[in-house]
Order: structure tokens, then C-alpha cells, then sequence
């Protein structure tokens, strides 16, 4: 029975010092994700050799964003440890997005709210949640597109209820639709994140994630 509360306690203490983060400097010990010292989630934007030009143009949009956010060098010694072997990777909370500006705008509004986004972008994304805010999903898609037909059967199929946008049919939905850049169709939100051209299982999960 002692020996058992001693492993009881030792197991405790453990933990707490993991979850302070005593052990992160341990890179087989490392939490998951980009959180801070209180939990709270936290961007680390993941760069390396030759990615000057695209990294830059993601540290300016942060810095535009007012975002703070920890720059980690996948060659030095210390961002070796991550094990990141494509970049530019952010991370975001338990979100990550490799140099997409628009799956990089969704994981920095769904971690770290609406502020980020910029006046059009808010307006654009509004109808992407209901009165509760609840995140629902949207479909931008055509009559005549076969893999709009595709993502609704799939949507209908999997009873996973969503909402269509037309924007051949309806001028918000048109304005909406540019200034999200959408440049095909479908185009699918679950809330914040995004899903070009026709998908499954990422979309399924996304879905799983907010039920």
C-alpha cells in the first residue's frame, strides 16, 4: 500500500511539472501544439534555409495582425528538435498550416478569436456561424459545377448539415466569395477552416471537431 502511494505521488508531481513545462526542453517530452506557460495557445511560425521570400511575407502578415508569435529556425540545434520537416509550418493552438495564407488566417482566428481578421474578413466570415457562435458549414458552389454536386451528396450522405452559398445567385455571397479569394469551386468552410475543391475526410473531421 506504501509503495503504491509513493508511485501515486511520484506520478502526481510528474505531471505537474509537465504541465508547468518543466520538461520542455526535452524534445521527446514536448506538448503537442503551441501553447504558453498558462495553456493559452500561442503562434510559432516554423522557418528555414532558402524560404526568405515566403516566410517574410507570413512574418509581415502576422506583424500586420498585430499577432506575436515565436520565429523558430528548423537548422539551428534548438529548432531541430521539433522534428519539423516542412515549412514555413504555424502553429496555432493545436492547429497547424504549412504557408497557406488562408489556412493560416482561419487557425489564428479560431485560436485567437475574431480580431485578427481584418474589417472585410470578419464581415465575409460572420455568416459562417450562427447566433450562438457555433461554427457551421458552408459550401460556396455553382449549379453547374460536378464536384459542388459531389461535396453536397457527400454532405447529405454523411448528415453533416450545411448551408450554400451561390455566387452566381446572390451578390453577398459573390462579395463574400472574393474577398475570401476563392478561385474554384467548392469551397468549403467548417467555421474558420478553409477547404478548397472537393473533400472528405478533412471536412468529416473538421465537422467531428465542433459537434
Amino acid at each position: 500500500m506504501k509503495k503504491l502511494i509513493i508511485l501515486a505521488v511520484l506520478i502526481f508531481g510528474g505531471y505537474k511539472l509537465y504541465a508547468i513545462g518543466a520538461f520542455d526542453s526535452l524534445p521527446f517530452l514536448k506538448k503537442p501544439g503551441a501553447f504558453d506557460a498558462d495553456g493559452k495557445a500561442m503562434v510559432r511560425l516554423f522557418v528555414g534555409p532558402g524560404c526568405e521570400a515566403v516566410c517574410g511575407e507570413i512574418e509581415s502578415m502576422l506583424q500586420t495582425r498585430r499577432v506575436t508569435y515565436d520565429l523558430v529556425d528548423i537548422s539551428t540545434p534548438e529548432g531541430a528538435q521539433y522534428g519539423v520537416q516542412r515549412y514555413p509550418l504555424i502553429q496555432v493552438g493545436n492547429d497547424s498550416a504549412v504557408g497557406g495564407r488562408w489556412e493560416i488566417v482561419g487557425a489564428l482566428a479560431k485560436n485567437l478569436g475574431p480580431d485578427v481578421l481584418s474589417r472585410s474578413e470578419r464581415l465575409a466570415l460572420q455568416n459562417h456561424f450562427d447566433d450562438d457562435g457555433r461554427a457551421l458549414v458552408v459550401l460556396y458552389g455553382t449549379e453547374w459545377c460536378a464536384f459542388c454536386k459531389k461535396q453536397r451528396a457527400y454532405f447529405e450522405s454523411n448528415n453533416i448539415p450545411y448551408i450554400e452559398l451561390d455566387p452566381e445567385k446572390s451578390e453577398a455571397a459573390k462579395t463574400a466569395y472574393t474577398i475570401l479569394q476563392g478561385n474554384g469551386y467548392p469551397l468549403s468552410y467548417v467555421g474558420y477552416q478553409r477547404f478548397d475543391g472537393y473533400k472528405e475526410g478533412e471536412i468529416k473531421a473538421a465537422v467531428a471537431a465542433i459537434r
